[in-house]
């Protein structure tokens, strides 16, 4: 717990020690700046992370220091960057034990689910529409966060991109069932009348009411 003391004794490792203990020694003084939460320490931890990934080249703790810049960028909402930092992990490690359990796959969902939500709050719907074309066949054909999904609908619908958004509406509307299923229908009746496709609007609204 005493952080200070630690970073001076790091720092004499990464001086003196043979390459294999200075890069463990920067990667553990990586991780301790990475984890605070405020200021601008988390740079410095990813100044040593390329460090890291430069020197160790393919060894296992050069893909370890790519999984932890991209978790750093997430934790300080970086969330492009640590998309970048992650897919290039992903492609150039597909097999290392940080890649193949699904941990890099799940943490760029994290981030396009933080990214599109910023984009929504501004709102920046043709920033969306750009992510969401972007990544459409990667990562959104089985996304998780169906929140996120809705705002990607909203930003169409707004945008007057009808058939996109009542293509996203629709999507949600599958079963099974889940807590956006009614707000969808309500939505997609709305985007229906807005294209004056007033049988449709009527037949979603039914379908919010039922549910």
């Amino acid at each position: 717990g005493k952080e200070e003391e630690a970073l001076k004794v790091y720092q004499q490792v990464i001086t003196n020690a043979p390459l294999p203990i200075r890069l463990r020694g920067k990667m553990r003084i990586a991780n301790i700046f990475a984890n605070r939460p405020s200021g601008e320490d988390y740079k410095q931890a990813l100044t040593l992370y390329d460090e890291v990934i430069q020197d160790g080249q393919i060894d296992l703790i050069a893909q370890e220091a790519r999984l932890r810049k991209g978790l750093t960028l997430t934790l300080h909402n970086q969330f492009r960057e640590a998309i970048a930092a992650l897919e290039a992990l992903k492609q150039e490690f597909p097999n290392s034990p940080y890649v193949t359990p699904g941990t890099v796959e799940a943490n760029i969902e994290e981030n396009l689910k933080g990214l599109i939500d910023t984009l929504y709050q501004k709102p920046d719907d043709w920033e969306i529409a750009k992510v969401y074309n972007q990544y459409r066949d990667k990562y959104f054909r089985d996304f998780r966060f169906k929140a996120t999904l809705l705002q990607v609908a909203a930003a169409y619908h707004r945008l007057g991109l009808y058939d996109e958004a009542l293509g996203l509406y629709g999507e949600l509307m599958r079963p099974p069932a889940h807590s956006l299923t009614a707000l969808a229908h309500y939505r997609s009746a709305q985007a229906s009348a807005d294209r004056d496709d007033l049988g449709k609007a009527e037949e979603s609204l039914l379908r919010f009411i039922q549910d």
